[in-house]
């Protein structure tokens, strides 16, 4: 079969044009500041952990990879992460990935749109220079650098990587639009609903005995089709 080549270069014809979906939020979208005193915003957060998801017990994510919580990759192995629990390293590593950011960026004002567009990109790929695959990446850097972010915006969407997050960054960036908010007890409560339909059926018994220790801390009730056993034993964990 012939293997495909996609341009891998942003050009002036292929710019998607955002003025179609009007700006939510003007000020996120044009207003400028230092990035030094530029901080991850609340609707920052709240579109990355909607769009990470939150599970309490270890997972296998699409690449393959074990994860658990808000898409982690610390304390798989233990008794499962608690929403609070989860939120909290989650929240860690984003400032951890937020202070190298702003040592790595080659401009020293930003847009907060612009800010949270580029810290979402680098906390979830580890690269903000390009974004992409190894079968068709962009870089991005320049771009940056001469503040031609429909070029970004174009270069997220058309990237083909983790599709629906690229472009809800593509849209924040240019629209200031980080789509529907839900607060973290919706978030937890949705998780928890989803663990009762699908239980027992997780990766290993290291996540079943998770999501019950989870469960049964969060709710206080165990999941249903548990043994007399495995609940003292949960409620001992």
């Amino acid at each position: 079969m012939p293997q495909i080549f996609l341009p891998n270069t942003i050009t002036s014809d292929m710019l998607k044009d955002f003025s179609v979906f009007g700006i939510t939020n003007s000020s996120f979208v044009f207003d400028k500041k230092l990035v030094k005193d530029l901080e991850a915003s609340d609707q920052l957060i709240n579109f990355v952990l909607r769009t990470e998801g939150y599970t309490p017990y270890a997972y296998l994510d699409v690449d393959g990879n074990t994860k658990i919580g808000y898409n982690l990759d610390i304390d798989i192995n233990g008794n499962g992460l608690t929403e609070q629990q989860a939120y909290t390293i989650f929240i860690e590593q984003l400032k951890n990935a937020e202070r190298r950011l702003k040592n790595l960026l080659p401009v020293d004002t930003l847009t907060q749109s612009q800010y949270d567009c580029l810290l979402s990109l680098y906390y979830r790929t580890g690269d903000f220079k390009s974004v992409g695959t190894t079968q068709r990446k962009f870089k991005i850097y320049d771009f940056i650098k001469e503040n031609k972010w429909e070029y970004v915006a174009t270069a997220l969407i058309e990237a083909g990587n983790n599709r629906n997050v690229r472009q809800g960054e593509a849209k924040l960036l240019m629209t200031g639009d980080y789509g529907l908010y839900k607060d973290r007890s919706f978030i937890k409560s949705s998780a928890l609903k989803t663990l009762e339909r699908i239980y027992p059926n997780m990766i290993s018994q290291t996540s079943v005995f998770q999501a019950e220790v989870v469960y049964f801390a969060e709710t206080k009730r165990f999941l249903p089709g548990m043994n007399d056993s495995k609940k003292r034993l949960v409620k001992n964990s």
